[in-house]
């Protein structure tokens, strides 16, 4: 019976203290286990800060040690913090300590969820003070490590250079050449060249790339220039010329004869061989090829190649005169001859 009352009353969930919830780990009905986490309460009796540090055996862990804690979007809004605890082991993925530092007086700017800036204080060694940056941060000058400070009032980077003091997976230590409040650049180094203005919130201020079609369409003259040229354009091909048909000289002119009632040989004795000699006396006669079947014969006329176009049309006129020429010579009974360019 005491179990179930205990079952009963553990189904009733109460906070500790007062406060706001600020997440929520399980669903209305979930079946959950013993000592698992249903809500997060962030109670108005304290406030923490959460940051991650990569080795943290340079913290100083004294009961009196301090931690200045600045907002991030008005640095002017600070407040001191207290260590409260270290994480016991490194984060699998990061390999970094999770560490939590208690305001001891936070102002009502620093809300719940704000974004702050952490000075550590670090732990008196022997070794010189040293403080921590991301790997991607180093660059090299002449040959020495340095890294990019952001200068507020040039609002440019400045290539430093650094003594390192040690090494760590992700991070590097360094004793000397970055001064606590210097801002150091910590991604695309690369990229960035010793002077480079930066824009205002520290962001990398990019030149855009010349645009020539955007600087010829801004510029009158060219404007000017762009329509001159279509309307020279438009110009040029109205006046264009024309041709229905292409302007070329046909040189090759065909004759034919018929002869119904003739054999073969009566064909090219008294038909071919008589037009064929009559068409040798035209000028720029290249050669002439016949083609003769029985009561039947074509005749092909070719002129040279570098007959005079201006002469062509006479030529051929002289084909025709001397057919008809041929008519009294030709055996009775044949038709034609008739010509064809």
């Amino acid at each position: 019976m005491k179990n179930a009352q205990d079952s009963l009353r553990w189904t009733h969930l109460t906070a500790p203290d007062d406060g706001v919830v600020t997440g929520v780990s399980a669903a209305a009905g979930q079946v959950v286990s013993a000592g698992q986490t249903v809500f997060t309460v962030a109670t108005g009796t304290g406030r923490d800060v959460v940051f991650d540090v990569a080795t943290p055996e340079t913290l100083d862990r004294r009961a009196t040690a301090r931690f200045r804690v600045a907002l991030l979007q008005n640095p002017s809004v600070m407040a001191e913090a207290h260590l409260r605890d270290i994480s016991p082991q490194a984060d699998a993925q990061t390999r970094s300590w999770r560490v939590r530092i208690t305001l001891d007086n936070p102002p009502p700017e620093m809300v719940l969820g704000a974004s702050v800036a952490v000075t550590l204080p670090l732990a008196d060694t022997t070794v010189d003070a040293v403080m921590a940056i991301p790997a991607t941060a180093l660059t090299r000058q002449a040959g020495q490590p340095a890294v990019f400070i952001l200068d507020p009032v040039k609002n440019c980077v400045i290539r430093r250079t650094v003594a390192i003091a040690g090494y760590t997976a992700d991070a590097v230590w360094i004793r000397a050449g970055i001064m606590p409040g210097d801002r150091v650049i910590t991604a695309g180094v690369r990229s960035l060249r010793d002077g480079e203005r930066v824009a205002g919130s520290g962001r990398i201020s990019m030149k855009p790339a010349f645009n020539l079609s955007a600087w010829a369409l801004k510029q009158q003259l060219m404007a000017f220039l762009m329509l001159l040229i279509v309307a020279a354009g438009i110009v040029s091909y109205e006046k264009l010329s024309r041709n229905e048909d292409p302007a070329f000289t046909i040189k090759t002119a065909v004759v034919s004869a018929q002869w119904p009632s003739a054999d073969i040989n009566d064909t090219v004795r008294l038909v071919t061989d008589t037009l064929e000699k009559k068409l040798q006396e035209i000028p720029w006669l290249d050669y002439v090829q016949s083609e003769t079947h029985a009561g039947r014969t074509v005749i092909f006329v070719n002129l040279h190649d570098d007959t005079p176009p201006a002469q062509v049309a006479g030529i051929w006129y002289q084909v025709r005169k001397k057919n008809a020429g041929c008519d009294s010579d030709l055996a009775a009974g044949r038709a034609g001859p008739g010509g064809q360019r």
